[in-house]
């Protein structure tokens, strides 16, 4: 998950404000919040005010050393690629609404009740009042995205070590997981997975899902259908309720048979089919015995086929409650996983990653910001997953070009 805090010229507010939220992430548990700051308005490379860094050095609590930040003007990849956007006033949350109206579900004033004033040439006691009201403000919100929910899903093959995982994330602090569920083979857990994480978009831990958008989007989300009325034609007569027919070569209109009548064959006879079930009697006019499913068909040797299964059920889709979170991560245990990770990628709002090192997973979270980790059960010993499984819930985003390549991953999401 992404943070972004925005003020106007990102060298007092935002910059403390990330400073909280990082502390205050990191004591909650929540290493995996990649937190960053921006200005609308930013000289890109100026240094933090020396009040700023003054007033966050001597703080209650240690915050990180704003002596080392740079400025940074918010733009459209930021907003694409950030899960939330904390602005320090509602005017200019209203400003990133209308700028970018198709992420306006992701930004927010930091206190809707009030706003946080610039302090910006005012003396160090104008920061210290703006840093205590930030303090409450981003304590509110850590508050909001505690503890880590995780999900997890596997198949037949990888139900053994999904159970010892799930011991493991039941005894980590901070960390709440749901139930876990199993299906039948790789592409149900990855779609569990990936449902699990909110893949409506929305992203992950950004509060209630929005409908699906997959495969297995529920009816019921789709609008209701509505038949559109008939147009005059260009003469402005209204058209007729049914068609009539037309007439044939020798000009002589056809009378069609009425609805659900057998039509008459090229001798003018009427067929008489069986009934709808019943079997059509042969050549000889006997009608033939049924053949039992499974049985052999007389003079064939082909068993006649059997009832088809009852299909899997389906992944639940449609708006999460309201006072639940997504899933902030998925973990599916499936073999093989290559299948899980294709088709969990597949998928609006997912960004899977198939891990087999802790090298990898730690890569996967901090240049994708991934969010589906998937795991081989094959050969793969519990301690070895576990640790797999810790790196990958303890990293952060880095920024950079991983913030480019999230904000492209959502731009495509958004075509789809």
């Amino acid at each position: 998950m992404i943070w972004y805090f925005v003020c106007s010229g990102n060298t007092c507010r935002s910059p403390m404000a990330a400073a909280l939220a990082r502390a205050r992430l990191a004591a909650a548990g929540r290493l995996d919040i990649g937190v960053f700051s921006a200005g609308l308005q930013a000289a890109e490379g100026e240094p933090a005010t020396p009040e700023a860094i003054a007033a966050t050095a001597a703080a209650a609590e240690p915050l990180p050393d704003l002596a080392v930040h740079r400025a940074h003007r918010l733009d459209a990849g930021d907003v694409f690629a950030a899960d939330r956007i904390f602005t320090m006033t509602r005017q200019q949350a209203e400003a990133l609404r209308d700028r970018f109206p198709e992420q306006s579900g992701r930004i927010a004033a930091l206190d809707p009740g009030v706003d946080v004033f610039d302090p910006f040439g005012r003396g160090r006691e104008a920061y210290d009042e703006v840093l205590a009201q930030l303090a409450a403000a981003v304590a509110a919100e850590v508050a909001r995205h505690t503890p880590l929910r995780v999900a997890l899903a596997a198949d037949g093959a990888g139900s053994a070590l999904a159970e010892a995982l799930a011991v493991r994330l039941q005894g980590r602090p901070s960390t709440e997981l749901l139930p876990p569920t199993a299906h039948h083979g790789a592409f149900a857990a990855a779609l569990a997975g990936a449902a699990a994480v909110g893949w409506g978009g929305a992203g992950a831990g950004n509060g209630p899902r929005t409908p699906a958008r997959g495969p297995h989007a529920s009816a019921r989300d789709a609008p209701p259908a509505t038949v559109p009325e008939p147009r005059p034609s260009a003469r402005g007569v209204p058209p007729a309720a049914e068609p009539q027919p037309r007439p044939n070569a020798r000009g002589m209109s056809p009378n069609p048979a009425p609805a659900g009548e057998p039509r008459p064959d090229a001798r003018g006879m009427s067929p008489n089919p069986a009934s709808a079930g019943e079997p059509r009697p042969s050549a000889r006019g006997v009608p033939p015995t049924p053949t039992p499913a499974g049985q052999p068909r007389a003079g064939t040797g082909t068993p006649a086929p059997k009832p088809a299964p009852a299909s899997e059920p389906r992944v639940p889709s449609g708006p999460a409650p309201a006072d639940r979170r997504a899933a902030d991560f998925a973990i599916v245990v499936a073999q093989p996983a290559a299948a899980a990770y294709i088709t969990a990628n597949r998928l609006p709002g997912v960004r899977a990653a198939w891990c087999r090192r802790v090298g990898e997973a730690r890569s996967a979270r901090a240049d994708c910001d991934a969010n589906v980790l998937c795991l081989s059960p094959h050969g793969r010993s519990v301690e070895g997953a576990a640790a797999i499984l810790e790196a990958f819930l303890q990293t952060p985003c880095q920024g950079g070009a991983a913030l480019a390549w999230v904000a492209e991953m959502r731009r495509r999401d958004a075509l789809r």
